[in-house]
């Protein structure tokens, strides 16, 4: 028997074995050769079912396959020590799994199956059906089917059950809304960068630049500067389209570094070397720290200003096509890091505004994009407050007043 984790809990909830919960049932049918049958996976880490495709009963070796049912506890026997459990939901009710992939009946007089597919998410319960796990390596290593009905969980009564499920609901719908927002915003800065250049005349990039700035990487220590340190910048302090003043290593002295390589306000940054997707990466330093300095891989843009803006530039070199020739003009065997030289850099081909439309349309163009980033840090914000809910109203150590109800009826 194995629970995880012994602590006080609030009145009402109790610990109980999963037996008490729910019961093995597999529906096992046969396999016909001429049958195409809806094939399931289940994710690892509670992340739930997972379409595999079409599968023709005569492509299997298969005798017998295991059909699902909404509402019902699947486990895969090689994974579930890593969290490969799910609740059925109802667009899998009538698909297979192999026979490796036990199912159980929820008996809902004791838990809601809503709250049971909370509580797959959660480590603390992987690592109670890791420790059922029998074997050593690979495929040896699984939890047998009725040893998961020992492992031990929180259980609070139906009522706090149902206010948890709605709450960590709530949460996720949030999330849900704010995707697709964001997902919607990034299809209006696409499209507006896109419109907009279509209207400008191609020009190499080192006609529009008097010069580029490189820096040095010399040893450094990982963690921000204390006050009156120097520092020097991470490639990862360039993230696309802004700019990331914790990612940089602090100095022990700044004596091989040249004027030029001091970070400055209002810097048009571009990284030589990176993966392909972030080789060639481009952002404006708003206000840059004190002592901070470029690194060997982050190079300084000098737009020539009667010609183009660097705000213009920041938002011309994310197109679509200007990644399409950073990625084709980057080098190298490595599969993780590309590199780009600084004549390819000048290579560039940008399609020019004229220099009076330019601002108007940047500043358009930034201003989507900064709602996009929003939304991305909404998300985040909504991913962790959901982790955190979760630990709290699964530990038995809180839960939500009846109040709530009283609210949800209001």
């Amino acid at each position: 028997m194995r629970d995880y984790g012994q602590q006080d809990m609030t009145e009402g909830w109790q610990q109980i074995r999963l037996a008490e919960a729910m019961s093995l049932n597999i529906d096992q049918i046969p396999v016909d050769p001429a049958t195409a049958y809806s094939l399931a996976g289940v994710y690892s880490f509670g992340r739930g079912l997972f379409t595999r495709g079409s599968l023709i009963g005569s492509a299997t070796s298969y005798r017998y396959l295991h059909l699902l049912h909404r509402d019902q506890f699947v486990m895969s026997k090689l994974k579930a020590w890593e969290g490969a459990v799910a609740i059925v939901t109802e667009s899998f009710d009538g698909a297979v799994l192999s026979p490796e992939f036990p199912t159980y009946d929820v008996n809902t007089k004791v838990v809601l199956p809503a709250f049971l597919s909370l509580v797959t998410t959660i480590p603390r319960f992987w690592d109670a059906l890791a420790a059922q796990s029998r074997g050593i390596g690979g495929r040896k290593v699984r939890v047998h089917q009725l040893a998961l009905l020992e492992v031990q969980i929180m259980l609070p009564p139906l009522d706090a059950q149902r206010r948890i499920v709605d709450l960590i609901g709530a949460v996720y719908d949030a999330i849900d809304a704010a995707s697709k927002f964001g997902h919607q915003v990034s299809v209006l800065v696409r499209a507006l960068r896109e419109t907009g250049l279509a209207a400008g005349k191609v020009t190499s990039l080192g006609d529009l630049i008097w010069s580029i700035d490189a820096g040095k990487s010399p040893s450094a220590e990982h963690r921000m500067p204390k006050s009156a340190e120097s520092a020097v910048l991470k490639v990862s302090a360039v993230r696309p389209g802004w700019f990331d003043a914790r990612e940089v290593k602090t100095l022990s002295s700044t004596e091989m570094f040249p004027e030029a390589a001091s970070l400055r306000d209002g810097d048009l940054l571009i990284t030589r070397a990176n993966t392909r997707e972030l080789v060639g990466s481009v952002c404006r330093v708003v206000s840059a720290p004190a002592r901070y300095f470029l690194c060997d891989k982050t190079l300084r843009l000098n737009p020539r200003e009667e010609l183009v803006s660097a705000d213009y530039l920041l938002e011309a070199l994310q197109s679509e096509d200007a990644r399409r020739q950073i990625e084709n003009a980057a080098t190298g065997t490595s599969g993780s890091m590309k590199n780009i030289s600084q004549d390819s850099i000048r290579a560039l081909r940008v399609p020019v505004l004229d220099r009076p439309e330019q601002d108007a349309w940047a500043t358009t163009v930034r201003g989507a994009r900064e709602l996009e980033r929003s939304a991305a840090a909404l998300i985040s914000e909504l991913q962790l407050l959901r982790s955190t809910l979760l630990s709290d109203l699964l530990s038995g150590q809180h839960e939500i007043p009846n109040t709530y109800d009283a609210l949800l009826s209001a």
